[in-house]
Order: structure tokens, then sequence, then C-alpha cells
């Protein structure tokens, strides 16, 4: 799984496509040229310069024969597609300009990655839904190339099926040519997101990111999916009494801390060395920092919109006049405080009465959300109004002592 100039399925994919035989390709292969890059400088021949001796006779030493006329014709037709690939990817990467367009994997590569890993990974069924779409594979595959990480988006991991369904659907834009300054326009296709929006789509978009991460040899499967696992297991595992589970923002919060701790801890690179990738053991150093994992843990649960019992006000022995001057019989009489309840309240702060006979256990009427015809049914004390007599109130004997 290694870059365009660097894979040995392209190269067999060229020379089969120039007309040399499988013979010709299994003996360069033996031969030791398995890549592009490894013939581009086959010989010190360079395309444009007048004598290609030390070309033909590099080829003819591999061969142990004199070469035919259509086979040094087929030859010279790979060695310089070769060296225009090699050569390009060189100014690339020494002018390293930002607006330079990402690189599609050429089909052979492509089929060369996917059976490498389907060959890898037995009994991951990397097909379908969960198979990743060429774009995803594309991006992860430029972020190695320029050597620096890069964080990938959930809505970037779109699956190899929803990639074909929008193959067709393509939209007019315009767009400006860096090269000479002038609009042009181009058919694009539709830029379509991954849905994320429940738990198991979100396990399916981050295990095709995995797959992709694997395909472009930035960091091994295995190591990359635990970290999946681990998002998942804390969206999943029960929360503590009065607290909720992480929701799919906070999940996506660690998930970018992760990166930034990674690509912190990469700086020196991460392509591939003689001690193996680097990132394996920094996804495992990064992914139990407390950092990231802090950020994945159950939040405190709202408060429940639970009935609230009435606040006490000051206390007043008669009942509640409403507003405005009364007028006519009857209006606004008082109401004398039964002998056993001196010191306890008539009334709740917003003037509804409380009902006596509750408060002393001696109440017959009919109750309907919380109250009978002679008021509220809650406790009387000062500072409770609970729903219990005041015989009963735990604050009862000091209210008794002080009245």
């Amino acid at each position: 799984m290694t870059a365009f100039v660097d894979s040995q399925a392209v190269l067999e994919s060229r020379i089969k496509h120039a007309g040399l035989s499988d013979d010709i390709k299994d003996k360069l292969i033996a031969g030791g040229i398995v890549n592009m890059s490894q013939l581009a400088f086959i010989s010190s021949y360079t395309p444009g310069s007048g004598d290609e001796t030390p070309l033909i006779a590099a080829f003819e030493a591999l061969l142990t024969r004199e070469a035919s006329v259509a086979e040094k014709a087929s030859f010279r037709r790979v060695f310089n597609e070769s060296y225009a690939a090699v050569t390009s990817q060189m100014r690339q990467q020494v002018e390293r300009i930002d607006d330079t367009a990402s690189r599609k994997l050429t089909q052979p590569e492509r089929n060369d990655r996917y059976m490498r890993q389907c060959n890898k990974l037995v009994g991951v069924a990397i097909k379908g839904i969960t198979e990743p779409a060429d774009s995803l594979v594309d991006f992860c595959c430029n972020v190695y190339e320029d050597n620096r990480l890069r964080y990938i988006e959930w809505d970037r991991c779109l699956s190899k099926e929803q990639e074909m369904q929008s193959d067709s659907k393509k939209v007019t834009a315009f767009s400006l040519d860096s090269a000479s300054g002038k609009l042009k326009i181009e058919n694009k296709l539709p830029d379509d997101k991954a849905d994320t929006s429940t738990d198991i789509l979100l396990l399916q978009a981050l295990t095709r990111r995995s797959l992709a991460m694997d395909q472009a040899n930035l960091v091994e499967y295995s190591v990359i999916q635990s970290w999946v696992d681990r998002l998942m297991r804390a969206r999943t595992d029960e929360a503590p009494v009065g607290f909720t589970k992480p929701s799919l923002k906070q999940l996506m919060a660690a998930d970018q801390k992760l990166f930034m701790e990674m690509a912190d801890r990469s700086r020196s690179g991460i392509q591939v060395t003689p001690a193996g990738r680097p990132l394996d053991d920094i996804v495992n150093q990064c992914k139990i920092l407390n950092e990231v994992t802090c950020l994945m843990q159950p939040m405190p649960a709202a408060a429940s919109k639970e009935v609230q019992s009435v606040k006490p006000g000051p206390y007043r022995e008669t009942v509640f006049k409403g507003p405005g001057k009364s007028k006519g019989k009857g209006k606004n009489k008082t109401a004398r405080m039964p002998a056993d309840l001196v010191g306890c309240r008539s009334h709740t702060n917003s003037g509804q009465p409380i009902c006596y006979g509750f408060n002393l256990g001696t109440c017959q009427e009919a109750v309907k959300d919380g109250r009978c015809s002679k008021g509220f049914h809650i406790c009387a004390v000062p500072k409770c109004g609970k729903h219990h007599p005041a015989k009963q109130c735990p604050q009862w004997k000091s209210q008794a002592a002080t009245s």
C-alpha cells in the first residue's frame, strides 16, 4: 500500500498496457525493478538526451537476450511514463503548491489496495455499506503523501454505495483557474455527506474511515478501530444515576481532540519508516490521555420537573381577602386558627388557603389536584409546605416549642 510510483501493481498494469509479454514482466520484477520509481532510473539515460544505448543495454541485460524492435518500442513507452511520473511527483514535493489538485488513485492501484486489505482482514466484510468511498480513500492517501496528519470529518466518510448512487448527479459550477485567472465552468458531483445521526450510522461511518486509513497505510485497521469501539462504548454504556450518556457532540469533540494530539506527536511525519507506522503507537498513546477521555464522560442530568411544594410565606391568621375593597355582607370574614395549629400558616405565598382539617387529620373532603374545598392539602408549618399533615412534620416539635 504505497504511493503511485512505488506500487508494483501500477507497474505491472503499465507493462501489460504497453504490450510487453508476461515473461518480460517477470524478468523485470526478478531483476529488482518492481515499481515505476526504480524503472525511471534503470540507467543513466534521461529522455531527451541523444544516446539511448545505456537504456537498451540495461533492458537486454535483464532479458538475458537481444530485444526485438517491438519490445524496445514498448519498453521505451513504459520507461518514459515512469520517468514523467517520478519527476512530476518530485517537483510537487519540492514546490509544495497549495492549490495543487489532489491525486486520485488509478484503478490498478485502487484494486491492489482493496484486495490486499480483504486478504489481510479475514472476517471483516468490506462490501456494500462498510466499503469506503473512493473519495475517502483518495483523501487518506493524499494525507499520507503530504506526510502531515489532518482531521477526517465524520460527514466525509461516505460509503461506496452512496458514492455510486450520486455519480450521475452532476451540478454545474464556476471555478477560478489558478493559472490564467479566468472563470471556467465545471461539472462537479454534489458534496454528499455521510449520515451520522444515529449510533449505528455513526459506527458504520467510523468503520469506513478506519478501513480507508488502513488502505492509505496511515495506521493499522485494528489500532484505529479500537478507538472507534471506545467511542461507541462510551455512547452505549449505562450512565450512573443522575447522569446522562455522552452526546454525539461530545464524541465528536473527543474524536477531534484525539487527532489534534496525534498531529502534535507526529510532527516528524506519518509515513512508514523502517520501525513501522508512526501512528500505530501514537494512537494507543493518545486515546488514554485525560484531555481526550474527559470529553466522553457522562454529564449531570437536568433537574426533573417534579411537583414543587408551595413555599411558605409570612405567618398570618386571617383568610386571604383578595384584591380590592370588599362590598356586601359576608365578604372578607376572618377565620380563627385552630388552637392546635397556632403558629402555623393559614395561606400560601400566593394567597391560597391551607386546609386545617388536613393538618389536623380530620378532613373528609374530596381531594382534586392536591386540594379540597377548604384549601390545599399541604403542611402548614412555616418553611415546610410539603404534602403531609403538620402533626407529622419533622419541624413540628421545634415549631410547637417556639409557639
